[in-house]
């Protein structure tokens, strides 16, 4: 199932992106950047909303946000029968902070498996705004402590932090790479497979094969055997 908030541009390679993740991780939700993460505040002992997972020294985060998400639907139907009903009704009653949180919360305590970020495809970059975030609606300090009440209030219902850490970060919009190649932007190339001003990408069947080349013309010749053979005389009559 592929899940995105209206405003949010899906370009064809981000499609593409998802469709072989989805064979790799069938259990894990997808999506895109922003990435969020929480942590044990040591003063009071609850869990606190991470806005900035990437400004933090462990770089881990365990949730994403609702913008692009892709999900089996046999996640979505466990959620929608076996999470718990009082998370469910409280989604209901407090749209929209606690709906994504709770996907993520549910599947991770099912699964005991992290969701999985494509870090370069970022859809406020693509829309090229960002006042269409909810967030920005009722001020980012207001919009945290709703989201901090909502995580701790999972982890009563779950009885824990049921949310997997993670750092593993995919990169998947090659029109977005090929674009800041043009644009002279040579730290793309690990990603490309490539190597710095050449124009095309390399696929991995064409590097193997150029490879396999190179090492047959590297090869010394093949060794001649020296060995005489031994002939038999005719016999006389």
């Amino acid at each position: 199932v592929f899940a995105q908030e209206g405003w949010v541009p899906a370009q064809a390679a981000t499609l593409d992106a998802f469709a072989w993740a989805r064979l790799a991780a069938p259990r894990q939700i997808l999506g895109t950047y922003p990435e969020r993460h929480q942590r044990v505040n040591e003063e009071t002992g609850l869990f606190e909303y991470v806005f900035h997972p990437l400004k933090t020294k462990t770089l881990q985060y365990s949730f994403l946000l609702g913008q692009t998400s892709v999900l089996e639907r046999a996640t979505i139907a466990d959620f929608v029968a076996h999470a718990p009903r009082q998370a469910l009704a409280y989604i209901i009653s407090h749209k929209p902070t606690c709906e994504d949180l709770t996907l993520h919360f549910h599947n991770a305590n099912a699964t005991a498996l992290p969701p999985i970020v494509f870090s370069d495809l970022k859809p406020i970059m693509l829309q090229g705004k960002k006042m269409d975030q909810l967030h920005t609606s009722v001020g980012k300090k207001l919009w945290n402590a709703r989201r901090e009440r909502c995580l701790n209030r999972l982890a009563n219902e779950y009885r824990g932090m049921a949310l997997m850490p993670s750092r593993c970060r995919l990169r998947g919009n090659a029109t977005q790479l090929l674009e800041r190649e043009a644009a002279g932007d040579a730290n793309i190339w690990p990603y490309l497979g490539g190597r710095r001003g050449d124009a095309s990408l390399v696929s991995a069947a064409e590097a193997a094969a150029t490879a396999a080349d190179d090492d047959d013309a590297a090869a010394p010749p093949p060794r001649q055997d020296r060995r005489r053979e031994e002939t038999t005389p005719p016999r006389r009559r």
